[in-house]
């Protein structure tokens, strides 16, 4: 795990009077705030706190058992509700990510303590209350004028003390007629002399149990069929994004088809709208549906928030649902790395990773999300070493500008010097215009 790559995000999302802000978390140190809305500073901030609060952060993480959590904790009426979102991205030494995402609203049932345990730790290390306000600055946004007790004691005390006195026999008299009266009433209500017209009540009232449902509504990263899905909630500019939802309770007609209407939407935390679609729908078929977004460099990086509204035409009843995802820049990935015995082009070898002392060792590479200049132009940096137990066995670096293929062979020859046992082959890649590296590493033997 690569510390200094890791980031934390975590995400206050505001309405009305509440503090709209983020906190993005390098595990270099590096501290970015933005604030956005009812805050005491706005606009990005930077920082640098010891790397040491870092580890203990991720500590924390790993404690409450983090990547175990619900993704979501959802709410009913979630519009316009204040959100929290916390997020990690972990490297691994694969090139490969592992990230988790966290949703909970305001009001949100069953939201773990040692979840807001970990969000306040965070606000905590970072010092953001000088940013964002204190907690009594907070409440004082939401009760600008305090509540004066000691005015209301002192007008209780001002009102005069009545002496009892004894009830006149009138009005007994017709306390009483009335009571009984009311307790005739009931008999013959309950022996069914009379009844009252609460058929129509009932009739309504059952049917508010009934309309549509959305039981599933996330994103994945994969052309997904019904119960077959994969959740991903962390993509990078240019990925296309699938939205999968499943639904159920949809009214059908006597021809056993159904009406109903789909309308998604995807904004940005600061509320520009960047994606809308709708479809209308008269079979029911499986139940499920996926939306096809495609990202593009017109599109921020940072969180977005995704809302269903599924609408069934022939009840006239509608029903809502939100996800949301992080969209990051693209970065560079060593998607092949191999020992490999004979190559004879892109993508023609033959695997190996047991040699003798004398064999010629190819090592062939693939590489992809490369930023370039007009799809022809790249600019990176390679380097690829060869250990065994910290001695360097071979070293080679260059520099290249040609997209052709993304793809490099590189070749070494053993000799006497080798001794038998296991080496280690580091690939190392930079990205000089996306300013973004990776590395990569694998094993192989020599008997």
């Amino acid at each position: 795990m690569l510390i200094s790559s890791i980031v934390i995000k975590l995400v206050r999302k505001g309405a009305s009077v509440a503090p709209d802000y983020s906190l993005t978390i390098h595990g270099n140190g590096t501290i970015i705030y933005n604030g956005i809305e009812n805050v005491k500073a706005k606009g990005e901030i930077e920082k640098t706190i010891d790397e040491k609060r870092v580890i203990s952060v991720l500590s924390e993480f790993k404690n409450i058992n983090f990547f175990s959590l619900d993704d979501v904790y959802p709410v009913n009426n979630a519009s316009n509700r204040p959100y929290t979102l916390l997020s990690i991205l972990i490297p691994n030494e694969d090139g490969t990510t592992k990230t988790k995402s966290v949703l909970h609203y305001f009001g949100s049932k069953n939201v773990p303590k040692k979840l807001i345990e970990l969000e306040d730790k965070i606000e905590e290390i970072v010092d953001s209350d000088k940013w964002v306000g204190t907690a009594e600055e907070k409440f004082s946004k939401l009760y600008s004028e305090p509540i004066k007790e000691t005015k209301a004691v002192e007008n209780v005390a001002k009102i005069p003390v009545q002496k009892s006195k004894s009830l006149p026999v009138k009005p007994i008299v017709g306390v009483i007629s009335i009571f009984i009266v009311f307790l005739l009433l009931l008999f013959a209500f309950y022996s069914g002399i009379i009844s009252l017209p609460i058929e129509n009540n009932k009739k309504s009232n059952s049917n508010k149990s009934i309309g549509p449902k959305i039981t599933v509504f996330l994103p994945t990263n994969n052309t997904a069929v019904k119960d077959d899905y994969y959740t991903k909630y962390s993509f990078e500019l240019g990925d296309n994004i699938y939205i999968y939802q499943e639904y159920n309770s949809i009214i059908v007609d006597e021809n056993n088809e159904s009406d109903f209407m789909m309308e998604i939407n995807v904004t940005s935390i600061g509320g520009e709208q960047v994606y809308s679609s709708n479809i209308t729908l008269n079979q029911i078929g499986d139940c499920c549906f996926i939306w096809n977004i495609s990202t593009n460099e017109s599109w921020l990086l940072g969180d977005y928030l995704v809302s269903l509204t599924l609408v069934d035409n022939i009840l006239e009843k509608s029903v809502s649902s939100q996800t949301n995802f992080t969209l990051s820049e693209r970065t560079p990935k060593i998607i092949v790395l191999l020992t490999a015995s004979i190559v004879n082009a892109y993508q023609e070898y033959i695997e190996e990773n047991v040699f003798e002392i004398g064999d010629k060792v190819y090592v062939y590479q693939e590489y992809f999300d490369i930023k370039t200049i007009n799809d022809t132009v790249c600019d990176i940096y390679l380097n690829l070493t060869v250990e065994m137990n910290d001695t360097m066995m071979f070293s080679n670096e260059l520099n290249k500008s040609e997209v052709k293929n993304m793809a490099h062979l590189w070749w070494f020859t053993t000799n006497d010097t080798w001794a038998t046992g296991n080496y280690t082959i580091t690939s190392y890649l930079y990205d000089y215009n996306s300013r973004e590296s990776v590395n990569k590493k694998i094993i192989f033997r020599i008997e």
